[in-house]
């Protein structure tokens, strides 16, 4: 009957903040999205590039079958002129290249752009936290309540099978009836039956802990139901669904503003540095240096540019919308979830004045029936009601705790005190 008491006794306890973290820190959703931070914070990194200098290095050989040559011209006879060589077979270039976008009025924008994408990938990773915690939270909670279940039918059931028993004997002897009999063993039979249904239930949770959490081996959840269905529950910031949404809008603004942007010309400073051979007309190794300037302006590159931009601007409307449609969800479950913790509360103090008043009617039916003026189905009435409302209770502890998990991922919170 206490099967499970001793499975527990072996299993590895796990308390709901650790069961959170090892959860998150496993999790492969939180590895991707970690990976996609690092992928846009490598983007970012690529466009604040734009403002440093570009330094190239070159060089050039090749060899070629023939030289050239000048020829003297035509003079009388007994003049010759000589000229020195002007080429050779062998040529080589050797470049150094100092370049610099002075002008370029996207640039900024594209910038922008890339650190809102960045910031966005950790609300993003933020996000998928919070999910998971919940996640865990919800689960962690459940396998608390089919605990609860299951040593409340337990104890139920050792009760039972001792009225059982007793019942038994006396209608042997004489003193009872059959008909009790009967009613105590369908008592017993609905224990046992809710007892295993518990037990299922507390295995599968576990297991599904498990899973989250990379533990190996039984577990078992540490805490109080009660424990964790009260007190306030922390604000938190913006929601970071929300305010990934509203970073991805301001990444397309600026995304759709460095397109127009193009349309103004852009300015590149340029030096250069050259050791060449031949150089001239002289076959020598040599030096010379240049400076210069480049205006680039793409006059018209047949309406991509607009078009380009009225995407971009398009997409940062539809995540505009998106975040107005995720802020009023966020809104309706808030409203919801105060209506759940309002109902819950009442059942909670309802079941607990049932119990109360169950206690006390057993109490009386069991005195009744050994005065010999109750029946034995008063007395089983009475441990109906005493059972059913001790599970009303722990029903609405477990919903207020759920209530309180719900809560915090509605907020954004990965932790009572942590995003």
């Amino acid at each position: 009957m206490f099967g499970w008491v001793a499975l527990l006794s072996v299993a590895a306890p796990l308390r709901l903040e650790e069961a959170v973290e090892l959860a998150v820190a496993r999790a492969p959703e939180v590895a991707m999205a970690l990976a996609e931070r690092s992928v846009a914070e490598a983007r970012r990194d690529q466009a604040d590039s734009a403002y440093l200098p570009r330094l190239e290095m070159s060089a050039t050989y090749f060899a070629k079958t023939y030289k050239n040559i000048i020829e003297p011209p035509s003079l009388p006879a007994g003049i010759q002129v000589v000229f020195d060589e002007v080429d050779d077979y062998q040529h080589f270039q050797g470049q150094l290249k100092v370049g610099w976008r002075a002008i370029d009025f996207s640039r900024s924008h594209r910038v922008d752009a890339a650190n809102h994408k960045a910031r966005a990938q950790d609300a993003k990773v933020a996000e998928v936290r919070t999910g998971l915690a919940f996640r865990t939270r919800a689960t962690f909670f459940a396998a608390l309540f089919s605990k609860d279940v299951l040593t409340l039918s337990e104890q139920s059931l050792s009760v039972a099978e001792k009225d059982l028993r007793r019942a038994e004997l006396n209608a042997e002897v004489g003193n009872g009836s059959a008909l009790a009999v009967a009613q105590v063993r369908i008592r017993v039979a609905s224990l046992r039956a809710q007892a295993a249904k518990a037990k299922n239930e507390l295995l599968r949770h576990t297991e599904q802990l498990a899973l989250l959490t990379g533990r190996n081996g039984p577990i078992e959840p540490e805490g109080d139901l009660a424990s964790y269905s009260d007190g306030a529950v922390p604000e938190g910031a913006t929601h970071p669904q929300l305010l990934r949404l509203e970073l991805s809008a301001l990444a397309l603004e600026s995304v759709a503003e460095s397109h127009r942007m193009t349309l103004i010309p852009s300015l590149t400073l340029f030096a250069t540095a050259d050791l060449q051979y031949p150089r001239g007309l002289k076959v020598e190794l040599g030096e010379f240096a240049s400076v210069g300037a480049q205006l680039s302006w793409p006059i018209f590159d047949g309406f991509l540019r607009e078009a380009s931009a009225s995407e971009a601007q398009a997409r940062a409307a539809q995540a505009r919308a998106g975040r107005s449609a995720a802020e009023d969800e966020l809104v309706r479950k808030r409203v919801d979830l105060d209506a759940r913790a309002r109902t819950a509360r009442a059942e909670k103090e309802g079941a607990e004045t049932r119990v109360t008043e169950s206690e006390l009617y057993l109490k009386v039916a069991k005195a009744a029936v050994e005065a010999g003026t109750g029946t034995d189905l008063e007395v089983r009435t009475a441990e109906l009601g005493l059972d059913q409302a001790k599970l009303s209770v722990r029903q609405a502890v477990f919903e207020l705790a759920l209530v309180r998990a719900e809560r915090l991922f509605v907020l954004g919170l990965e932790g009572e005190n942590r995003r």
